[in-house]
């Protein structure tokens, strides 16, 4: 059975996904609608250029960077799951993620200290799960949350 983070990575990793192989394409369409009928080794280099400097940086940050940090979390987890001991407590807070606006982390207060979860969350996901109980277990400092109980 999933747990809700692996559900939430396996979102963010099928939806930025998409999204990379989207633009990915749209980029490799639009590259080869301008420029007309110019065969001329300028209009050419500028084509691929404009793919490779603009299209590719900004598609591969965007979203594909999100993914694979979903991704690599999400197998990191998997492999320590089944011999952590498992806890109950209740979402404090949320903030967005640092280096992805649309992404967030939600936090717990356990023994007086506030521990962060990995940024695996919409912002509107995390924001719903705030005051709610939560099974959890804690994986190198940070929270896994494996159920939402109310």
């Amino acid at each position: 059975m999933r747990n809700y983070m692996e559900q939430r990575c396996r979102k963010i990793i099928l939806i930025e996904g998409g999204c990379f192989l989207f633009m990915l394409a749209f980029g490799i369409i639009m590259m080869c609608l301008f420029g007309g009928n110019s065969n001329t080794k300028l209009a050419i280099t500028l084509k691929i250029c404009a793919f490779f400097i603009i299209i590719i940086p900004f598609d591969i940050f965007a979203f594909l960077v999100p993914a694979i940090y979903c991704f690599v979390k999400l197998r990191d987890v998997k492999k320590d799951e089944q011999r952590i001991e498992r806890s109950v407590g209740v979402v404090t807070n949320w903030n967005r993620s640092s280096w992805r606006k649309e992404l967030s982390k939600v936090f717990l207060n356990i023994d007086g200290k506030e521990y962060p979860s990995y940024d695996c969350f919409y912002y509107n996901e995390a924001s719903k799960i705030v005051g709610k109980s939560v099974e959890y277990f804690i994986h190198n400092g940070k929270v896994v949350i494996t159920k939402v109980l109310s």
